[in-house]
């Protein structure tokens, strides 16, 4: 089984995967959720940016 490590401590993926199927998420409506992806995607692209910036000091890589 696959481990990630969050909030300071590793733990099984499957977690995740419970958390997903038992969480909110597949009982919100679908267009809720088209609705909250598309705010996602406008935050990603009105910082984009900074989010790459972040990503290249995290990496190494310059730009």
């Amino acid at each position: 089984m696959p481990e990630l490590f969050i909030g300071g401590q590793w733990t099984e993926a499957v977690d995740g995967r419970h958390a997903f199927d038992e969480g909110p998420w597949p009982r919100t409506p679908v267009a809720e959720r088209a609705a909250l992806l598309g705010r996602v995607a406008d935050l990603l692209v009105r910082d984009k940016d900074l989010l790459a910036g972040a990503e290249s000091l995290d990496t190494g890589k310059r730009l």
